[in-house]
């Protein structure tokens, strides 16, 4: 007999490559080197991150572009090929914690499209988020290069320029303010007003906020609690509350029932910025905004399955987890599962988007082919999810005063 296995109410996983880091005496400068010149591999429409390979200290690997990071990050299968003498420990501030960190100062960084740059390298264990994105991801590349170039939300992959492309000419230009060298723009939530979102490309969750936050628009019947997420942070695999936000508007777009994970850091994921026209321009710091009349506002899907199905590469998919007695469990998924077809769709014609799709349709039957020791097992799973989505919302009960007495505790 199988253990069973502890899974939360419904089985996404949020990625947040970095926490912010807060480091003294990190310098950074361009060198005459040159252009990294190495394609970019697929994976953006699979993970929801932005992939890239790079080179650092001449050392060829896989990187994600991480605008949520302040510096350059490697796992220590990377960083230990760098050596100890430019080493040194810095200490580092995360949400929940002051560490110190072994850093490398002065070592060459780049990737394609952008100049190679000396800068300080900070070593991170990045063990559990390789074991959701692949253990091939060694670095994440931070502000310390990206802040020379302009990030591009165009309706298909975001991108890195060296400026503003001439599609964005016409787009409404509005400040962007910076904080610990990371991008931030305010997000207006229910009875609070608005509220500073840190841009995170390390972020594939559609929305992070604040615990305090989270629990005084619970408590003033703005928002619902829906259970716990598995969520890998670098360092490592924990689970977390979700909430889901009666609405937000952000950039002049409103959203309802928003899913949000409660984190310590308020931060704006991919999922959401991805559905903007945006051009980023960081080195001018502004941000140009498009044609907000063809912003998709409809519903960010909710997973029903109890199942947590990740991308192994852009051709294989395979069952991470499965949430004890959830539809998925019931239907006879195990951990470790491969899928081979997932209603009626085989894992190289999916994205990310459309997987999470399929397994947020609730009160459907899918189908899904499975491999398990070598042999096909066919099962069926009714969708039903352990919450009511969309919650039934009453009334405000707590106003803006209430909200300033609630910090103060």
């Amino acid at each position: 007999m199988e253990p069973k296995t502890r899974m939360t109410p419904f089985s996404i996983v949020v990625v947040t490559v970095l926490f912010i880091f807060e480091l003294s005496g990190v310098s950074t400068s361009v060198t005459s080197t040159g252009y990294s010149a190495i394609a970019a591999p697929p994976g953006y429409k699979q993970l929801g991150l932005i992939l890239t390979d790079g080179v650092i200290a001449g050392i060829k690997t896989r990187c994600i572009l991480d605008t949520g990071s302040s510096v350059t990050v490697a796992a220590p299968t990377l960083s230990r090929r760098l050596g100890d003498t430019n080493s040194k420990l810095l200490r580092a501030r995360l949400p929940s914690s002051v560490k110190a960190v072994k850093a490398f100062e002065n070592v060459e960084v780049g990737f394609e499209g952008f100049p190679t740059i000396r800068t300080t390298v900070v070593e991170l264990d990045l063990e559990s988020m390789q074991a959701i994105v692949g253990k091939e991801i060694t670095c994440a590349i931070g502000m310390d290069l990206l802040a020379s170039r302009v990030l591009v939300f165009d309706g298909v992959e975001p991108v890195f320029l060296k400026s503003q492309p001439e599609t964005t000419k016409g787009y409404k230009r509005v400040p962007l303010n910076f904080r610990v060298s990371c991008p931030i723009l305010p997000v207006t939530l229910p009875v609070v007003g608005n509220r500073d979102f840190k841009v995170d490309t390390g972020n594939n969750g559609c929305l992070d906020i604040e615990r305090k936050l989270a629990d005084f628009l619970v408590r003033s019947g703005q928002a619902v609690e829906a259970g716990r997420i598995e969520k890998a942070e670098g360092s490592g695999i924990h689970e977390d509350r979700a909430i889901i936000i009666k609405e937000i508007q952000f950039l002049g777009a409103r959203f309802e029932n928003v899913l949000a994970m409660v984190s310590e850091v308020n931060q704006l994921g991919i999922p959401l910025l991805s559905r903007f026209k945006l051009a980023f321009d960081f080195p001018n710091k502004c941000c140009f905004i498009g044609d907000l009349t063809k912003v998709d506002t409809s519903p960010f899907p909710v997973n029903a399955s109890g199942l947590r199905i990740v991308f192994r590469s852009t051709t294989s998919l395979a069952v991470l987890s499965v949430e004890d007695e959830s539809p998925g469990a019931v239907g006879g998924v195990k951990n470790g599962d491969e899928v081979l077809r997932i209603d009626g769709q085989i894992p190289s014609a999916l994205t990310r988007d459309v997987l999470k799709e399929i397994l947020a349709q609730e009160g459907k039957t899918i189908h899904l082919s499975l491999r398990r020791e070598n042999e096909v097992k066919e099962v069926d799973i009714l969708l039903k999810r352990r919450f009511q989505y969309p919650p039934k919302w009453r009334s405000s009960t707590v106003d803006d005063v209430g909200f300033s007495e609630s910090l103060k505790n």
